[in-house]
């Protein structure tokens, strides 16, 4: 369970953070709107996703009301001196199912434990892989008095609260829930063509797919996964009825399966050129040993190395020729680039401009969430250019 509580002072802006607040989570369009405070109508408007008619794609709610007005209910808060900001994260959010609930009896509790009426207003959100819930709350109790939660219940009784009405609801997690979590996790960030793929694919009409129904965290983590490496896309799209904009999923079959096929086939080559290496340190320790100068076996190595060496720059010349379409593709090649570069030196820094072209693909395998790409001796190397103690050639 996890709940992340924020206090944000008005100020002299008076409300303007929490209309800004309420827009955003409402994703409305503002166009013609009132000028009065528009970052806190922006702030509802992104919570709720509301679309440029003014519809709510997400509804916020309270104790008792399940379509409430949010940018009505926090107009009049401006004048108080702060609010609170919750968000609910239950890691069985999927199975839960519907949020309210849980989040209405968590928001009783509060009250009885403030001994205080509280104004709230919460929305949740299933377009991550983790469903989750906003809360706003207003910063004054109903006699007028500011209203004071003490940092306990915000970084402590919240969380606990939670993690016990969830597990009164599902009763106790399974042995095998981190096993199966860790195999879904492994599944969406594959770089490999998973089964989450292809039901995405079957799904897919005219190369666009409607968002996943609520519990489906899986296919939306995978989405977004190859939405961050440029395999997907989120697209507004007409809708036939009602002529309502609303975010679709448009998956891209255009993809990068040929940086991803390169760099594959060079880490193959690749370790098929070090096994034969090895191979090579034996024969030649076998042949000093017999005092054999003229070894044809040698010989025969020699030239199944040059060969392998010869794809391997094959291969890397493909890439460099190809231009990339997306970020990750950016990436895919500056993994192939640290590949090449590692066999100019024991660290793979010929030049001091090799510093910066390093830092370049660190910082791209870390956006592009391909981290499991990097090099073995990335550590080092990120230590010794951090210290500037090294020398052209790759030496410490």
């Amino acid at each position: 369970m996890v709940v992340k509580t924020s206090i944000v002072a008005h100020g002299v802006s008076g409300g303007a953070p929490l209309r800004a607040h309420v827009a955003y989570l409402a994703r409305e369009n503002t166009r013609g709107a009132p000028e009065r405070a528009p970052e806190l109508e922006r702030q509802v408007d992104y919570l709720s996703r509301e679309a440029s008619e003014g519809r709510a794609r997400y509804e916020f709610y309270n104790a008792g009301d399940d379509r409430l007005d949010a940018k009505a209910l926090t107009a009049g808060w401006s004048a108080d001196a702060r609010h609170f900001r919750l968000i609910i994260s239950p890691e069985d959010g999927a199975a839960l199912g519907d949020l309210k609930p849980m989040v209405r009896e968590l928001m009783a509790d509060l009250e009885v434990k403030l001994g205080a009426r509280l104004d709230w207003a919460a929305v949740d959100h299933w377009d991550t892989d983790n469903p989750h819930t906003h809360v706003l709350v207003r910063g004054r109790r109903a006699d007028g008095q500011d209203l004071i939660i003490p940092n306990k219940i915000l970084t402590h009784d919240l969380r606990a609260r939670a993690g016990e009405i969830v597990t009164r609801v599902l009763g106790p997690r399974p042995e095998l829930a981190p096993e199966q979590a860790l195999a879904q996790a492994r599944e969406i960030g594959s770089l490999s063509v998973t089964p989450l793929d292809r039901e995405l694919m079957s799904r897919a009409r005219h190369g666009l797919l409607a968002p996943p129904e609520p519990g489906r965290t899986d296919l939306v983590g995978r989405l977004q996964r190859l939405e961050v490496w440029g395999l997907a896309r989120r697209r507004e799209v007409l809708q036939a009825t009602g002529g309502l904009l609303s975010p679709e999923m448009a998956f891209l079959q255009r993809t990068n399966a040929c940086f991803v096929r390169l760099l594959a086939d060079f880490q193959r080559n690749d370790f098929e050129r070090a096994k034969v290496e090895k191979r090579r340190d034996r024969i030649e320790q076998a042949a000093w040993a017999r005092g054999d100068e003229a070894c044809p076996a040698l010989a025969a190595i020699d030239q199944e190395i040059d060969v392998l060496y010869a794809a391997e720059s094959a291969l890397s010349m493909q890439m460099a020729n190809r231009p990339a379409d997306t970020f990750m593709g950016v990436a895919l090649k500056l993994a192939l680039w640290r590949q090449e570069a590692i066999k100019s030196g024991a660290l793979g820094l010929d030049q001091t401009h090799d510093a910066f072209a390093f830092s370049a693909y660190a910082d791209a395998l870390r956006l592009s969430g391909l981290q499991a790409l990097a090099h073995p001796l990335d550590p080092r190397t990120a230590r010794v250019v951090g210290s500037g103690k090294w020398t052209a050639g790759g030496g410490e």
